[in-house]
């Protein structure tokens, strides 16, 4: 098996894993529920907000997993912090 050796394809792979857990999520609820419920609506929103302060976990969590990487490659780790710190501010506004 192929180690994750770059915290970009963790948080790719994260990311995935989250959008075909929702849509399965979603497609089961929706089958479970009646016409006029909204929760496969409130479902997929809602994960919007786990994917993104999972990305921010992920991120800032990356200096420490991937030390060679991030002495190396600094900056694009405090990118992905500054990003994600933002999306993640303003969702909770």
């Amino acid at each position: 098996m192929k180690s994750i050796n770059n915290p970009l394809k963790l948080l790719f792979a994260w990311v995935f894993v989250c959008i075909v857990t929702t849509l399965i999520l979603t497609l089961i609820i929706l089958v479970m529920t009646s016409d006029g419920e909204q929760l496969p609506l409130l479902i997929m929103i809602k994960s919007l907000d786990v994917i993104l302060v999972g990305c921010l976990l992920i991120s800032l969590l990356s200096p420490f997993i991937y030390k060679n990487f991030s002495k190396k490659y600094w900056y694009s780790i405090l990118v992905l912090i500054l990003l994600f710190g933002a999306l993640v501010y303003n969702l909770k506004l």
